[in-house]
C-alpha cells in the first residue's frame, strides 16, 4: 500500500473547518428564508451584512492561528533542543576519535621509533680483544670486529698511556685491527676506550682494563661514553 506526504489536518483546524461551514450555512438557510426581505435591501446593509457575517469567522481564525502558532513555536524549540543534543553527541564523538587518532600516531610513533632503533641496532660494531703480544716497550692487540663496519677507531686513556693503530682505522666485519700501547709492560695497571662510528654515523665505545700482562673487556655502550671517574 502506498503512502503519501500529505500532512494530516489538525483537530483544532478541523474544529474551525467545520464551524465556520455549520456558521455559513446557518445564515445561508437564515437569508433562503427571508429572501424576500433580503431582496429589498440597499447595498449599505448587504455591506453591514457580510461585514457581520466574517467577523466572527475572522476572529475565530485569529484565535485558532494564535494557537497554531503557539505549537509551532514549541515544535521549533522541541526541534532546536533535538538539534543541540545532536551537535553535543556529534562533538563526544569527534573528541573521541581525536583522542583515538591522537592514540594511534602515539602507537605508531612509537613502532617507527622501535624500528629505527633496531636497524641501528643491527649495525652496531662488536670489537673484541683477540691476540695479545706484550713486551717491556709495547703491547699490541688484535681488535676483532664481530659485528658490522667500525670506523674511524680512536683510543682514549686516563692514565697517560698512548695507542694507535698504525694499519688502519676501519674494521670491517670479520676482520681486525692492531693496536699498540706504549709503553707496554712497564706501564701501571690502568684502563683504556676504543671509540668508532657505525655506518649510520653513531659513536660506540669499548671499554678495557689494562695491567701488566695484558687487558681484559670491561663495559661498552652507544653515544658518548661517560667521564673517567
Amino acid at each position: 500500500m502506498l503512502r503519501t506526504n500529505i500532512p494530516r489536518l489538525k483537530p483544532r483546524t478541523n474544529f474551525g473547518i467545520v464551524l465556520t461551514l455549520c456558521w455559513l450555512i446557518l445564515w445561508g438557510l437564515v437569508g433562503w428564508n427571508k429572501w424576500e426581505y433580503a431582496s429589498y435591501m440597499p447595498l449599505n446593509e448587504w455591506g453591514d451584512f457580510f461585514a457581520g457575517l466574517f467577523a466572527p469567522v475572522a476572529f475565530l481564525w485569529l484565535v485558532l492561528g494564535y494557537f497554531q502558532q503557539g505549537d509551532e513555536l514549541a515544535l521549533s524549540t522541541e526541534a532546536l533542543r533535538a538539534q543541540v543534543q545532536e551537535t553535543a553527541s556529534l562533538v563526544r564523538e569527534y573528541a573521541r576519535q581525536a583522542e583515538a587518532s591522537a592514540k594511534l600516531a602515539e602507537v605508531t610513533a612509537l613502532a617507527l621509533e622501535q624500528e629505527r632503533q633496531s636497524k641501528l641496532d643491527s649495525i652496531r660494531p662488536d670489537l673484541h680483544l683477540g691476540a695479545q703480544d706484550v713486551t717491556s716497550l709495547r703491547a699490541q692487540f688484535a681488535i676483532n670486529n664481530w659485528g658490522y663496519p667500525a670506523r674511524h677507531l680512536a683510543f682514549d686513556c686516563p692514565d697517560g698511556l698512548t695507542g694507535k693503530f698504525p694499519l688502519r682505522d676501519t674494521v670491517r666485519p670479520g676482520e681486525n685491527a692492531q693496536l699498540v700501547i706504549e709503553p707496554g709492560d712497564d706501564a701501571p695497571r690502568s684502563r683504556f676506550r676504543i671509540t668508532c662510528l657505525d655506518l649510520a654515523g653513531r659513536s660506540h665505545w669499548f671499554e678495557f682494563n689494562y695491567e701488566r700482562g695484558g687487558a681484559s673487556f670491561a663495559n661498552s655502550g652507544v653515544g658518548e661514553p661517560p667521564p673517567w671517574s
